[in-house]
């Protein structure tokens, strides 16, 4: 299978910061540098400061890093609806380091899923997952609560997967020109 190098196909020198294995597989199948940190797991106990101190650190060195936490979806798989809670507690910690870290004249941050998972089923399903992008010069609208409700009311509305990497482009000032 000819799958195009994500560095290359959009000019942007790329990394992954990731524990799960199919999701290392994938981001190594594209062409993104793996990231490595102590005690990340993919699961509930994974360190996530740890990942985002990586994540710190390797920014000047990169355009685009992909940083993915898993243990959410672990706990949904298991109808554990307390370990979920707990470890989205443990995001909006480590999301806490990054900002703290983070320069909004410099970098842009998206928040997203690749899925949802909800406790009910247990297993991944097509419900919408909030979105929101953090950077120089992106429009703020008047969304203050990150989830699948209220994300949808604000500037980005409901976009397909499939644009959101020409929208990032856009942002940095890296997407083709076409015309004058």
């Amino acid at each position: 299978m000819n799958v195009p190098n994500f560095s290359a196909k959009h000019g942007l020198r790329s990394a992954a910061m990731a524990a799960a294995g199919m999701i290392i597989g994938i981001c190594e199948f594209v062409g993104l540098d793996i990231l490595h940190a102590e005690g990340i797991t993919g699961g509930v106990d994974s360190d996530l400061n740890s990942k985002v101190r990586s994540v710190i650190n390797a920014l000047p060195n990169y355009d685009f890093i992909f940083l993915h936490f898993k243990g959410a979806d672990e706990a949904a798989h298991d109808f554990n609806a307390q370990e979920k809670v707990e470890y989205i507690e443990k995001i909006d910690e480590a999301i806490k380091l990054l900002l703290e870290n983070y320069d909004i004249n410099e970098n842009f941050l998206i928040f997203t899923a690749d899925h949802s998972t909800p406790i009910e089923v247990g297993d991944h399903s097509a419900d919408p997952v909030p979105i929101m992008i953090v950077g120089p010069n992106v429009r703020v609208d008047d969304v203050s609560t990150f989830d699948e409700f209220e994300c949808p009311k604000g500037g980005l509305i409901q976009i397909r997967g499939k644009h959101l990497i020409p929208i990032i482009l856009d942002l940095m000032n890296k997407s083709e020109k076409f015309g004058a």
